[in-house]
């Protein structure tokens, strides 16, 4: 003969019913996540086109630099042939290379005007120093100094 206890069937069906409910959740958070928009680790849509200096950013210190020129006037164009062509106060020329997310840029003026902001060295430095990327549809962000750093480039 067998003994039935109801106290441990009803444990069982709470227990049964929590689980399906976190399981239900679960599959609700994925499917929430799929649905937003994921960060890009690619340059691919940034190719041959002119990119607008937005800001240099210093997550650290919690300051923004904004460029003293007209965003037209300061732009950089990544090309095919992993050369780099742009524009400040000065000429700036460069080469790139990517491996993923990881990029490496070498930059330098091609013309010798001189800027009394010093933002172009601030500019050049930076970009010297980049080592991952990241993107939106229209925004490249190119981090450095652990990512406590970045250049925000828009199209």
């Amino acid at each position: 003969m067998h003994i039935i206890n109801f106290k441990n069937i009803e444990i069982m069906k709470k227990y049964a019913v929590k689980t399906a409910l976190l399981a239900l959740a679960t599959v609700g958070m994925l499917s929430i996540n799929s649905c937003e928009k994921k960060e890009n680790y690619s340059i691919e849509g940034f190719l041959n086109k002119k990119l607008y200096l937005v800001k240099i950013v210093d997550i650290s210190e919690n300051v923004d630099i904004v460029p003293e020129r007209d965003k037209t006037l300061c732009w950089l164009k990544f090309n095919y042939d992993n050369t780099i062509t742009g524009e400040y106060v000065n000429k700036i020329g460069g080469i790139y290379s990517m491996n993923s997310n990881l990029i490496t840029i070498q930059i330098g003026c091609e013309t010798l005007v001189y800027d009394s902001s010093g933002y172009e060295d601030k500019l050049i430095e930076a970009l010297n120093n980049i080592c991952t990327i990241r993107s939106n549809d229209s925004t490249l962000f190119l981090y450095y100094d652990n990512e406590m750093k970045y250049i925000q480039l828009k199209k």
